[in-house]
């Protein structure tokens, strides 16, 4: 019973955190995208980066109010750090994922050891596949 909380937990926490989009669980790495057919993929923590944004937002905000009230430097900074802190360890527990440059379908479930072989984001390879769809449709029309 308490591994099915946890398990539920978990996927709360993925829905909440982790990059939204269609997703699979898989196993082991797959040579081409189940949805799509694409072959090129990235390899990213499973965490949103608006929720970073907002935290250094959150962290900006609060060193204004505190420098605005009149307290020393190192009170006013300190939320800085804090936040950094925060936002770096929510990024570094989140698990990795397999992302399709294609279709931006989410694969879970692999290790950083599986993703070994695979390489960050390559905006180089984002732009091939995001503007040769442009350029299909604009040569149909």
């Amino acid at each position: 019973m308490t591994n099915l909380k946890n398990k539920s937990n978990q996927h709360l926490l993925d829905q909440v955190i982790g990059l939204p989009g269609p997703s699979t669980l898989i196993q082991q790495l797959p040579t081409i995208c189940l949805e799509c057919g694409c072959k090129d993929f990235y390899k990213q923590s499973d965490f949103r980066r608006s929720i970073g944004l907002t935290l250094v937002a959150i962290a900006s905000v609060a060193t204004f109010v505190l420098m605005y009230m009149g307290y020393n430097w190192f009170v006013v900074w300190s939320p800085m750090p804090l936040f950094l802190v925060f936002d770096r360890a929510l990024y570094y527990l989140r698990p990795p994922i397999l992302i399709c440059y294609k279709c931006k379908h989410n694969f879970r479930g692999l290790t950083e050891k599986d993703l070994e072989s695979i390489e960050a984001f390559d905006l180089e390879i984002h732009d091939r596949y995001e503007f040769q769809e442009e350029l299909k449709k604009n040569n149909n029309n």
